[in-house]
């Protein structure tokens, strides 16, 4: 691929808006994979490293690298010893593998987890380093078979997305889902109420059900939402869009 490209530019930022206006984190990696495989970065995701005190916790949270590396590295520990997971640690610039494995006195366990990694289609890629609001340690991870990450404006392109999905996904991540938290019928009719500020006596007339009744769908209601009055309740529903029409 020559060097710069024009519609590689023109398109890099159409993702990059694209990817802002996701609303589904499944279809995040259909907005990049198109873009990120000219690249020779047809795998990809979002992975956990390290938890709030820098112990290993690693995981993969979304995106499409192969379950069975990602499932190898957890198991070894990989995270532990590997130096392109340490570095993390210690910036927040984006970087790519060979970058940091072929530095001089470089760790030779670094040297043979990227040669396994090869063995599932990963020769090289880039780590986008994140910190969660919890201080835990996540990063984005772009690799292929032939990642075009020599060239300065291929993987300038490479970074810009990288990061862009990243955000896209934490946004995503930290939305509330409905599909988690859904009330009943009856408990949503009854949370309707509390917001027009009837009481569960008043409710229950309305409703055709005794006022006990009426508290033990709000109470139910409460538990499913987390919260610890019926007040809190209608916020919270109210946050979720649970009330809508």
């Amino acid at each position: 691929m020559n060097s710069f490209d024009p519609l590689l530019a023109e398109r890099a930022f159409e993702t990059v808006a694209t990817l802002r206006a996701a609303t589904d984190i499944a279809a995040l990696d259909g907005i990049i994979e198109p873009v990120l495989t000219p690249l020779g970065l047809p795998y990809f995701g979002v992975g956990r490293f390290f938890g709030p005190a820098g112990q290993v916790d690693a995981g993969l949270l979304n995106g499409n690298l192969p379950n069975d590396w990602v499932r190898h590295y957890a198991r070894c520990g990989y995270a532990m010893h590997s130096p392109l997971a340490l570095e993390m640690l210690t910036t927040s610039l984006p970087y790519t593998w060979n970058s940091i494995v072929r530095r001089p006195g470089h760790n030779v366990t670094g040297s043979r987890i990227l040669n396994e990694a090869g063995d599932f289609g990963l020769l090289d890629g880039l780590y986008i380093p994140m910190r969660e609001a919890d201080m835990s340690y996540t990063a984005v991870v772009l690799s292929g078979p032939c990642p075009e990450l020599g060239d300065p404006f291929l993987a300038t392109a490479a970074e810009v997305i990288g990061a862009h999905y990243g955000l896209a996904a934490r946004r995503l991540n930290a939305a509330p889902k409905q599909s988690d938290r859904q009330i009943t019928h009856r408990q949503r009719e009854c949370l309707l109420w509390v917001r027009a500020g009837k009481s569960s006596t008043v409710i229950g007339e309305i409703l055709g059900i005794s006022a006990a009744t009426v508290n033990e769908h709000i109470g139910n209601a409460c538990r499913t939402l987390g919260v610890a009055t019926r007040v809190q309740a209608v916020i919270e529903a109210m946050r979720l869009e649970l009330l809508d029409s």
